[in-house]
């Protein structure tokens, strides 16, 4: 699916986005971008952005900044696969792509940000439908898109999500 929103293009594949084939984040089959970087640990390859947590870097313009995702029960962090999410900037517009697999405990550093753009998975192994609503409420995005392999996951978090940002379902 093509997504366009002002001069940014995302196409939303599998299981990733590739923002204006300059960045891709979680794409395993494209070659088409330029950079790419991955909300879990992978084989390294020859074109992977190596971002540390809170680490920020840029390329043609186009900056990223990585958030380590720390998993809550309660108030309380939990251990688990380390994962991590992004936000790039890019030619004026925000785009966050939540790698958590749950809400974070703290969203430390996203508070003061605009988010033009939240996209974030949503099914079985990752955040749930009311999670991902949740982070909605919390970042207030102007559009919200779900990656979703289950029709009713993202039926369900556009109805959720629906009276706090337009959501485009990519299923």
């Amino acid at each position: 699916m093509k997504l366009r929103y002002g001069d940014i293009v995302l196409t939303i594949e599998e299981e990733g986005v590739n923002i204006n084939s300059e960045i891709c984040i979680d794409v395993f089959k494209s070659t088409e971008c330029k950079q790419h970087i991955y909300t879990r640990p992978i084989e390294n390859t020859s074109q992977v952005m190596q971002l540390s947590p809170e680490e920020r870097a840029e390329t043609r313009g186009t900056r990223v900044r990585a958030f380590p995702c720390k998993p809550c029960i309660g108030n309380d962090e939990t251990g688990g696969e380390a994962t991590q999410s992004y936000l790039v900037k890019s030619q004026g517009f925000s785009i966050y792509f939540h790698g958590c697999r749950h809400m974070p405990c703290n969203l430390e550093g996203l508070q003061g940000e605009k988010i033009d753009i939240l996209i974030l998975k949503i099914g079985p192994e990752n955040m749930s439908p009311e999670e991902a609503s949740e982070l909605v409420k919390t970042l207030k995005p102007a559009l919200a898109v779900p990656l979703c392999h289950v029709p009713e996951d993202g039926h369900k978090f556009r109805d959720l999500a629906s009276p706090y940002t337009q959501v485009v379902l990519s299923i």
